[in-house]
This record gives structure tokens, C-alpha cells and sequence, in this order.
């Protein structure tokens, strides 16, 4: 935490969310009283206020030991005490989490239906994809239209582009050029129809100084 840089927060594999406010020398366990899993697949916490801490459930990375998760949660007083932020269904964690980097409350997470048998592994369904919200976490909006049913494993800003890139599992890389449109999106009302503009074009004219 750049305004606490004695304070730091880790996401395990299999033992949910720890805390250390002395450089690591100690670390303490925040989650294990209201994580249904301890499997952690990502972690946000708020830069304009180190106190809003969001972490997501279940494994991001398929093994023999798969953990599901329950979806997203949500602490606004340092992981004194957690809420299920978002939550799909009982096959679907989140294994992914970022920030819009010029709007705190606005978050966008990953999410990845997956169930490990002693016999294989179900990867993929009608849950996964990916999620927004705009009012940190209170409401959520999915965002799957034309993405297929896999996990999104990685979302990634280009802020001086407003660019996003998703990345899906074994299926293709998906960028989205122009991100203010999205922004302007309130999932509050996602019933409302909105209207998205066309981005601002631009004409070149080359000239050629050359007269022969």
C-alpha cells in the first residue's frame, strides 16, 4: 500500500487472505471467518482509500486441487470484516480483478466457471465471462455479449489509450479501442438503454515536397 508501505496484503492458494503491518516480519489471517473458500484468485484494494479491499475466490490456475470459490467480496475497514460482493452461482469464482485507473468504484472482474472430478475437469459455462460494476461493487453488469463461455484470464488497461485487452482461455485475445463508452455506463440501472456514439474520426492529407 503506497500509503502504508509497512502494510501489505497476500492472497494464498489455499489459505485466504493474510495481512502484515510490519514489513512481513508477522502476518495475520482477515478472511477465515466469513471465506466460504480459502482458495484466493485476485485481490484489489482501493488507491484512494487503502481501507476498501476486494478479493476474489477460487483458483485461477486449473490443478488437481481445484477450489471453485464463491465469488467476490468486499471489506470498506482494512478486512476487519468482509460481504459477498458478487456472487454467479456455485460453479463460477473470480480469478480476476482490476481498477479503472481514473475510476475507483468502477471495477471489472473475471470470472470462471470451472468444477474439478476425480475424472477431469469442467472448464468453461454460461458463467464465466466478464463482470463490471460502477458503484464499488453494489450492483454488478455482465459483459459477455460475443465473448465465449470461457474464463477471461487476464484484463489489462491501456490508459493512455483508454484501450482493454481481454485475454480468454485458449480462445483468442479480445481488445476494446475506445473504453470511455463503457465508462459512462451505470450498472445501476442495467435495463436502461444507452446509446453508444461513434469515436472521433480524423483526416490525414499527405502532401509531397519532392517536385520531380
Amino acid at each position: 500500500i503506497a500509503s502504508r508501505p509497512n502494510e501489505f496484503f497476500m492472497g494464498t492458494a489455499g489459505g485466504g487472505v493474510w495481512e502484515t503491518t510490519n514489513y512481513g516480519y508477522t502476518w495475520r489471517n482477515i478472511s477465515d471467518k466469513y471465506f466460504k473458500d480459502g482458495a484466493i484468485g485476485a485481490m484489489a484494494v482501493a488507491a484512494s482509500n487503502p481501507n476498501v479491499i476486494y478479493v476474489g475466490t477460487g483458483d485461477s490456475a486449473p490443478r488437481n486441487t481445484e477450489v471453485t470459490g464463491a465469488g467476490m467480496y468486499k471489506s470498506t475497514d482494512g478486512g476487519k470484516t468482509w460481504s459477498n460482493s458478487l456472487y454467479v452461482d456455485a460453479k463460477t469464482g473470480a480469478i480476476d480483478l482490476v481498477m479503472d485507473p481514473t475510476h475507483p468504484s468502477t471495477l471489472y472482474a473475471a470470472m470462471w466457471q470451472a468444477v474439478r472430478k476425480p475424472w477431469t475437469l469442467q472448464d468453461g459455462g454460461p458463467g464465466s465471462g466478464l463482470y463490471k460494476t460502477t458503484d464499488g461493487g453494489a450492483h454488478w453488469a455482465d459483459f459477455k455479449n460475443n465473448l465465449p463461455t470461457v474464463a477471461v484470464r487476464d484484463i489489462r488497461f491501456q490508459p493512455q489509450w483508454d484501450d482493454m485487452a481481454i485475454a480468454t482461455h485458449g480462445r483468442a485475445l479480445y481488445i476494446l479501442d475506445d473504453l470511455r463508452p463503457l465508462q459512462q455506463y451505470s450498472c445501476t440501472t442495467p435495463g436502461k438503454p444507452f446509446a453508444i456514439g461513434p469515436r472521433t474520426s480524423y483526416e490525414y492529407t499527405l502532401h509531397s515536397d519532392d517536385e520531380g
